[in-house]
């Protein structure tokens, strides 16, 4: 019964030693008297909670709040530049930093970053198969900023050492291969 798992697990934590018969079958329910899964917390928020000892105060939450699923590192805030990070076939594939930063492949340097090491793989794709006709967006790039040389997309070569093309917020573009610019967009449009 519930009881006796709560005493089971107290009395081997309180010795630090392990649960004399540490299987159990069926589902425990904390706030729930009939679980669903083989752990069902309910309660208003429930929330599970990972103690990290090695730094005083460090925890991190998985909790349930309303509709939402909320991940929560160092909800505490006593550790600086604490991450969210996603591991694959004990490889991390993603990290979100604590300053908002979202890695993919890479420990990322802006506001997103995708980074794949294969070359035969794609980096991204982008696809909508909405079936509006009008108002239909594949990609969307947005700049608050509308002073020349504020730049909306800027596609480089290889390592960023060339500009391809860049698209200027004040609505000129220029295209180039190498040095020379092989195509022009003004801010009158005119190519």
């Amino acid at each position: 019964t519930a009881d006796k798992l709560a005493n089971a697990i107290n009395t081997s934590i309180a010795a630090k030693a392990p649960i004399a018969s540490p299987v159990f079958t069926g589902n425990v329910g904390i706030g729930n008297a009939s679980p669903g899964q083989e752990l069902d917390i309910s309660s208003t928020n429930p929330a599970v909670r990972l103690t990290d000892t090695t730094t005083s105060g460090l925890y991190h939450d998985l909790v349930s709040f309303g509709n939402d699923l909320r991940f929560s590192a160092d909800g505490g805030n006593v550790q600086a530049d604490t991450n969210i990070e996603f591991y694959i076939d004990n490889a991390e594939k993603m990290r979100i930093t604590s300053d908002g930063h979202v890695g993919i492949g890479t420990t990322p340097a802006t506001t997103f970053h995708a980074k794949r090491d294969n070359d035969n793989q794609l980096t991204a794709t982008i696809e909508n198969n909405g079936s509006a006709t009008t108002g239909r967006h594949v990609l969307k790039l947005i700049s608050s900023g509308t002073g020349s040389g504020t730049k909306l997309l800027e596609l480089q070569s290889a390592g960023g050492s060339t500009t391809r093309l860049e698209v200027l917020a004040d609505g000129r573009g220029l295209s180039q291969f190498t040095a020379k610019a092989w195509m022009r967009y003004d801010q009158d449009h005119n190519i």
